[in-house]
């Protein structure tokens, strides 16, 4: 596989091409496009983080492992359309977050939550203006959706000793339906074939 540069000078123009909050799993990969003839790439990864801390007061409770296992699956296909025109179809899950804080847990965070998941599918032109320049640009769809539960002394929820909620509930709960946007990419690439 040849080594390419890839310039993407309208990279701002691209669907949430921000950083998302560290939420970003796949960096939303367009390789495929740059293979040589018709390439298909199928990957799948499971993940199992650890993440744990302590609460700062004098009880020092630890959260706990908060970071939850979650699967990575994307799937892309090229196909050259003629010697200076290609297609590729990629399809990926490029934002996440899988993050629960046990009630037992954290005094201060106990109960807070977080999943995002997401799905995007992108379908890239690429057209040769020589062997060293190219162009590409394509649309883009992508879907969300998440359940966020803001809870613990952090956000007004007291804990008792036991772990369970005491008193006023003033946590946060926010369920966000499934939507999806629509967007587009373009970029460029300088390719040096003799690396």
């Amino acid at each position: 596989m040849k080594k390419i540069i890839t310039v993407s000078a309208a990279l701002a123009l691209t669907t949430t091409a921000a950083t998302a909050g560290d939420l970003d799993r796949s960096g939303q990969n367009i390789t495929a496009i740059f293979e040589d003839g018709s390439y298909a790439e199928f990957s799948f990864g499971t993940i199992t983080p650890s993440v744990s801390g302590a609460d700062l007061d004098s009880s020092k409770k630890h959260t706990g492992n908060v970071a939850q296992d979650y699967n990575q699956v994307g799937f892309a296909y090229k196909m050259d359309i003629n010697p200076k025109v290609s297609f590729s179809l990629i399809i990926d899950q490029p934002y996440g977050a899988d993050v629960d804080y046990p009630t037992d847990g954290s005094n201060f965070l106990g109960g807070t939550k977080a999943y995002l998941n997401s799905k995007t599918v992108t379908a890239l032109a690429r057209s040769k203006i020589s062997n060293t320049y190219s162009v590409h640009g394509g649309l883009r769809a992508e879907t969300i959706n998440a359940d966020i539960t803001l809870s613990g002394q952090a956000y007004g929820t007291p804990i008792s000793s036991n772990g369970a909620a005491k008193g006023a509930l003033n946590g946060y709960n926010a369920q966000l339906d499934r939507d999806t946007a629509y967007g587009y990419s373009v970029g460029g690439a300088f390719e040096r074939n003799d690396i």
